[in-house]
């Protein structure tokens, strides 16, 4: 999709379940077909997963669990427990009912080889028995640094225990190298949960303000922050204006939240800006990291950033995040290079930089075994994927546009979502993901959906028929209605 075209809405204020909410949620009135056959879903759903459905009202009172509210309606509550697995493999999950599932959700996009791959395991196995936190420099950490820095054609690396910290930390670099403060980021991207970057735009009188997305956040801790429309020209020539504040540009380079839009020639012009002035470009590749290509996006669209955060596929499993980029920068966090038997020491300015187990053994291990299988595999396993993945939403989309139906499901590389094309019923919305789910298909709760190495053809055909078997059954029940 162009830049020019429509764009899911902004991403705004956190939006909690709340009396308001509730309260409008309660006017809703259903037709007795849809309430019988809601009746008989959910009695239906509730029974196969009656351990899950305990589990959740059993822990409730001391697990604070954001992810449980998922799909959360007031005409679904009944359906609002999180599923709870015993153990995954390939491509596959298995929840405490003993249920098996084809899973798409694949751990957030932690898993581009599924779960458990076996040449994974091994490393890690033996990792275990040599010691998992034996010292505070792991022999990989700096193997694993080189082939980030390898594949990604960027200059030096650092790790942290979490993708949030990742891009703290690109950001804290880039105000520390600059000398600035103000960032620019787009609207629908998310940059993880540190409170400097939770923020979306608001106008007030005759101006755009920056606002925190929640209470919990002062807002002096965005008033930096300048949020733009991503892929629009108009945030170019803010960019421009504002040249000589900015210490960063930070970029979700295809949006978790806005998979629709992919503005390769966007990204070439924002390159271009922001390297004529000085202004760290930084790639957020959480999710298309190791995804898109070997490279990741920059890869995929031949546009080198000055840094870029990865996380997710990067620890296979295990917390991890890391931020690589041009030495200039990360010489911040050490000071530089320097050498023995010579006057030479740290000469640049450090900023501050710590954790704990920002590189501990065992995510080293998984990091070095991962990239050094993504080095040895090369571009053909992303290209063979992705390939994958189109074909399978081409085909979804040719039964949905048949059915008539208000949503769609757009794909990057090996990433798609279901996303409405017309205004949807958020009631029929959760419940197709709960169709889904009964259908043997594990979806994600945030919306991201992923193919792996570990999914077969059948089992890509299994989705295709899960989804058809989905509308299939909310229509029987009169579901996918314009009338209520």
């Amino acid at each position: 999709m162009s830049a020019g075209q429509s764009q899911p809405v902004s991403l705004g204020p956190f939006k909690p379940v709340d009396e308001r909410m509730i309260r409008e949620q309660e006017r809703i009135s259903l037709s007795e077909r849809k309430r019988n056959y809601l009746k008989a879903f959910s009695d239906h759903y509730c029974r196969k997963n009656r351990r899950s459905k305990e589990h959740a009202r059993l822990y409730r009172p001391v697990y604070a669990d954001q992810r449980a509210l998922a799909f959360f309606h007031l005409s679904l509550k009944e359906l609002c427990f999180p599923l709870v697995f015993q153990r995954a493999r390939g491509s596959r999950l298995w929840d405490l009912d003993g249920n098996e599932y084809t899973d798409i959700a694949m751990d957030f996009g932690i898993g581009l080889f599924g779960h458990q791959p076996s040449f994974l395991k091994e490393a890690l196995d033996k990792q275990l028995e040599d010691g998992w936190a034996m010292s505070m420099r792991p022999e990989k950490s700096a193997r694993a640094a080189e082939l980030l820095c390898r594949l990604t054609r960027l200059e030096r690396a650092v790790f942290s225990q979490s993708g949030t910290e990742a891009v703290m930390t690109a950001v804290r670099l880039a105000r520390h190298v600059t000398k600035r403060k103000k960032i620019v980021m787009f609207t629908n991207s998310y940059h993880g949960h540190s409170d400097g970057l939770l923020a979306f735009n608001m106008r007030m009188g005759n101006k755009n303000v920056t606002k925190p997305i929640t209470d919990g956040t002062p807002p002096g801790m965005v008033e930096e922050v300048v949020i733009l429309e991503y892929g629009a020209p108009q945030a170019l020539e803010v960019i421009q204006s504002l040249k000589n504040e900015l210490a960063a540009v930070l970029v979700e380079p295809v949006q978790s939240r806005g998979i629709r839009v992919q503005p390769g020639e966007f990204l070439r012009e924002l390159r271009q800006i922001t390297e004529e002035s000085g202004i760290a470009l930084i790639f957020d590749e959480m999710i298309t990291g190791f995804r898109a290509a070997p490279g990741g996006a920059q890869e995929y669209f031949n546009v080198q950033p000055d840094l870029a955060t990865f996380g997710k596929i990067l620890g296979g499993g295990l917390s991890l995040g890391a931020v690589a980029g041009k030495a200039n920068y990360l010489d911040a966090i050490d000071g530089g290079p320097w050498d023995y038997e010579d006057a030479s020491y740290p000469k640049v300015e450090r900023t501050f930089f710590a954790g704990t187990h920002c590189q501990n053994t065992l995510a080293m291990t998984a990091a070095y075994t991962l990239l050094k299988t993504l080095t040895d595999l090369g571009p053909q396993l992303q290209k063979n994927l992705n390939q994958t993945c189109a074909a399978m939403c081409e085909r979804i989309n040719g039964f949905l546009a048949g059915e008539r139906l208000p949503f769609r499901v757009f794909h990057f590389a090996s990433l798609f979502r279901f996303e409405p094309v017309e205004r949807m019923n958020p009631l029929d919305q959760n419940l197709f993901l709960y169709h889904l789910r009964d259908n043997g298909i594990m979806v994600s709760e945030v919306g991201n959906n992923f193919l792996s190495t570990a999914h077969t053809p059948d089992e890509v055909e299994r989705i295709i028929q899960a989804v058809e078997r989905s509308v299939s059954a909310m229509k029987s029940g009169g579901y996918f209605e314009t009338t209520k």
